[in-house]
């Protein structure tokens, strides 16, 4: 493998690490909580939010960083602001992850959660079903 490409995910504003190249969310990657509140009734959760926002991070790296002519694998390593960095670095969470992308990519994957400095919450709606008529 080549040597890694390091990516370190930053929210706006915010600086990113020397010799990392920087992905920073609103701008190289969008997730629209509003949008998200459409496809599920439950109330916000930023457990899924930060899953789309990995899942986002990903498919970054995979899109900024071709596969090498000789082999297929490539080498990443990605830094994530998330809303719960213990939750995502524990092991149950971290292993099956990377695990989940070293298999199905066939790259090396070292994937690193940090705690976002900016916590998002957004203002919360609740879904009212229309009544529906009597039978």
């Amino acid at each position: 493998m080549t040597s890694p490409y390091k990516v370190s995910v930053v929210e706006e504003g915010l600086p990113t690490q020397k010799g990392w190249n920087r992905c920073e969310i609103g701008r190289h990657i969008e997730v629209d909580p509003y949008g998200l509140h459409s496809y599920y009734l439950a109330r916000w959760n930023a457990i899924v939010f930060d899953a789309f926002i990995v899942a986002a991070a990903i498919q970054y790296c995979d899109s900024m960083k071709g596969r090498p002519d000789v082999t297929w694998g490539r080498d990443f390593r990605l830094r994530i602001p998330v809303h719960d960095p213990d939750r995502w670095n524990s092991d149950e969470v971290s292993s099956k992850l990377h695990s989940t992308l070293n298999l199905g990519t066939g790259d090396s994957w070292q994937i690193s959660f940090t705690a976002r400095k900016k916590t998002f919450q957004p203002e919360q709606s609740n879904f009212v079903a229309p009544s529906m008529p009597a039978l």
